[in-house]
């Protein structure tokens, strides 16, 4: 007799990585550059990029990603902190302060104040999957 087990009516994701494996300087062991004595990584060694996340996440009720990296970073920034819009790299890279890589987003154009301030304010809410 099989059984199945009910899925989470609700899941907050409490760390994500996305990474590229062509970018050695975030996670070298992904392209074979280190070795971590971790075994098998070729299961991991693919590109993992916000839409590869939510494909492979589909069917499941995601609603919060928390402590997702900034990988163009070095110095361990989050992407997004729920609760802290101030400390959070999405916001300084809409703004164009305090880069660690590139330019300001978006990279066609600008952002207006208005908007930059209602993902800061969805931030200060938790940042909710809506």
């Amino acid at each position: 007799m099989t059984t199945t087990t009910p899925r989470p009516a609700r899941i907050v994701d409490a760390h994500v990585h996305l990474w590229d494996p062509a970018r050695t300087d975030w996670y070298p062991y992904l392209s074979g550059r280190t070795q971590l004595d971790m075994g098998d990584v070729s299961g991991i060694s693919r590109h993992f990029d916000v839409p590869t996340y939510l494909a492979e996440s589909a069917g499941w009720n995601v609603e919060k990603l928390v402590n997702v990296a900034a990988a163009e970073c070095s110095d361990g920034r989050k992407l997004v902190l729920p609760g802290q819009p101030a400390t959070s790299y999405l916001v300084e890279k809409l703004m164009g302060v305090n880069l660690c890589f590139g330019t300001q987003m978006p990279k066609a154009g600008s952002i207006v104040t208005a908007e930059v301030q209602t993902i800061a304010n969805w931030i200060c809410e938790g940042a909710p999957n809506n």
